[in-house]
């Protein structure tokens, strides 16, 4: 990697033993900075999108707030894609770790809450 090589131990010693173990250290930690470029890469892809859901959840609020017919609808379509998204999950948990179900039940049980408010207080 890059180009290092190691010495040869018997022809330069403890100073070779020092440079080989260093070179190691350097591949090993070289592989971790890349790992943690990729790890840094997707965090900020998934913040980037987390930030115009917040964006878009905020501007829908105001909008609500207002009684505007197009936050009614912008609402309703987020919460639809957060029952389509959590309610498999859901299933998947109680299938297969009943003690886990608890976990993808709250964004259900608050997105059937959240549809039936916008239906029942906005008809």
């Amino acid at each position: 990697m890059g180009g290092s090589h190691n010495l040869d131990i018997q022809k330069y010693g403890l100073v070779a033993l020092l440079a080989n173990a260093a070179n190691g250290v350097g591949s090993v930690l070289g592989f971790f900075a890349g790992v943690g470029s990729w790890v840094l890469t997707v965090l900020s892809v998934v913040l980037f999108a987390l930030v115009l859901l917040a964006t878009a959840l905020y501007f829908t609020g105001a909008g609500l707030a207002r009684r505007a017919a197009w936050a009614r609808i912008v609402a309703g379509l987020i919460f639809a894609g957060t029952l389509l998204v959590c309610a498999p999950v859901l299933v998947f948990t109680l299938t297969s770790r009943p003690a886990l179900g608890v976990i993808p039940a709250v964004p259900v049980g608050a997105s059937v809450y959240a549809l039936w408010v916008l239906v029942r207080r906005f008809a």
